[in-house]
């Protein structure tokens, strides 16, 4: 899949949400709050929908408990262990009604990053790689933890 097309299918999804969900996107609806990778790194804390029908990062489809193994798992140097947490956490925030318009940019660039630089493909920290997600990761960090335009969930 094109990083164009990728692209196309998030921005497509994320239209869905604004269908489904009136007034998220602008943040005029009332939001449930956004949780950590910490938070989502156990099962039960998964919406029912992604527990059952799994969850799309980097053009690649996990069930919930694949997604978890790989959130669970020690960095050990490996930044994309950073990276995916932290997108899988604000793609759940996203789908479960939060705001999400000052982080769809980011996801969406960070879904291409995942793409290219898959879980577990040893992408280390003073590489070029992560000089382009690292400011990706922060910006998803501070969505996962209520700084930006969506509430922490507590």
């Amino acid at each position: 899949m094109s990083s164009t097309t990728r692209r196309l299918v998030i921005v497509v999804m994320a239209m869905a949400l604004v269908v489904a969900l009136p007034g998220v996107a602008a943040g005029t609806g009332e939001q449930p709050g956004t949780g950590t990778p910490g938070y989502y790194h156990k099962i039960d804390h998964w919406p029912a929908h992604k527990v059952d029908n799994g969850i799309t990062v980097g053009g690649v489809h996990y069930s919930a408990n694949q997604a978890i193994d790989w959130i669970t798992m020690p960095v050990k140097g490996d930044k994309t262990l950073t990276m995916f947490p932290a997108l899988v956490a604000a793609i759940i925030n996203m789908g479960i009604g939060n705001n999400y318009g000052c982080v769809l940019d980011t996801i969406s660039q960070a879904n291409d990053w995942m793409y290219a630089h898959p879980p577990g493909s040893g992408v280390k920290a003073n590489s070029d790689a992560w000089d382009v997600g690292e400011p990706l990761y922060w910006t998803l960090d501070a969505y996962n933890n209520g700084h930006l335009c969506a509430p922490s969930r507590g």
